[in-house]
């Protein structure tokens, strides 16, 4: 099995959703023993193609065996690239291992060796960790402000970092993730317009502003500031870059924030245009405002009705 026509056949795979072979392809091919970037490829692919398979079990020891392999054989350079993508942690928490993955996180991040090479790796393990903290309840909220504080260390590393700018977005949306999580109305509310202002300052292409536009006023949303989120999706709208979750949680956002039933409806239709059936129902049976309105079988047919 050549390296380089296994990763054009993961590719295909991958594109096709079929994580039945592409599961089988990895496996096949770590057993060959290949090199380490290589194998480091397949392995991470055989653990995302199992997750989305549901073999939580299977997904985590190849990903337990991985990070041990890497750790024991490879430099420790190397050793962030063995959990910094969110999806290799979701058989984790399905296993209620959670906690088995953070304790291996802190044995990598410790003992990592930084280069400016590993820098990225190293920004986005932290942010893979908090991401993985996060949904606790406030169970870590001391160590995501003390990987927040280590992700800014990274970013003061070098000013002329080519990814500094990335960076820099992810760091300014981790502290309006932090400020939610403190409960404290205040706090969020600098947060965000620290935010805000530092994507007005972006000098990116109007999609990748769009994006984290669309992306903070879904926060804002779940957090019921619909009026602040209301201003977000119109923002990411402008440059079309609203999917149908988005529109679907601008139509939530608007009906919360006194818009127009016209309005309204007319959100929901656009919602709908860009979603599957099943997705539409449950984005609205979820949503506290949509499905408690008086007028909801109004909505959702508005919603539905583009099919």
């Amino acid at each position: 099995m050549d390296p380089d026509a296994v990763k054009l056949a993961a590719l295909i795979h991958h594109c096709r959703n079929d994580n039945a072979n592409l599961s089988d392809l990895c496996q096949r091919f770590l057993d060959q023993n290949p090199n380490p970037d290589d194998r480091a490829f397949a392995a991470i692919n055989l653990v995302n193609a199992l997750t989305f398979l549901e073999r939580h079990e299977d997904a985590v020891a190849t990903h337990r065996a991985h990070i041990e392999h890497v750790m024991e054989n490879r430099p420790a350079a190397e050793w962030a690239d063995t959990m910094d993508i969110s999806s290799t942690s979701f058989s984790w928490s399905a296993t209620d291992r959670r906690d088995e993955w953070l304790r291996l996180f802190r044995t990598v991040n410790a003992g990592v060796a930084p280069t400016a090479e590993n820098r990225a790796s190293r920004y986005e393990l932290c942010h893979t960790a908090i991401m993985v903290m996060g949904g606790d309840d406030g169970k870590y909220a001391e160590d995501i402000v003390e990987l927040t504080g280590r992700m800014a260390e990274i970013i003061a590393e070098d000013p002329d970092w080519s990814e500094r700018r990335w960076a820099e977005q992810r760091f300014e949306q981790q502290k309006v993730g932090n400020a939610v999580r403190s409960g404290d109305p205040e706090a969020v509310t600098e947060a965000v317009d620290a935010y805000r202002s530092f994507l007005e300052q972006c000098d990116w292409p109007d999609e990748f502003v769009a994006t984290a536009y669309s992306n903070l006023g879904a926060i804002m949303h779940w957090e019921s500031r619909d009026e602040v989120a209301v201003e977000c999706f119109v923002r990411a709208q402008q440059d079309g870059e609203l999917d149908g979750y988005g529109y679907a949680w601008f139509a939530s956002a608007s009906l919360g924030n006194g818009a127009s039933r016209e309005r309204v409806t007319e959100l929901l239709a656009e919602a709908g245009r860009r979603l599957e059936s099943a997705d539409a129902l449950r984005i609205f049976n979820e949503d506290s405002l949509l499905s408690a309105d008086a007028d909801k079988e109004d909505l959702l047919n508005a919603l539905l009705e583009p099919r």
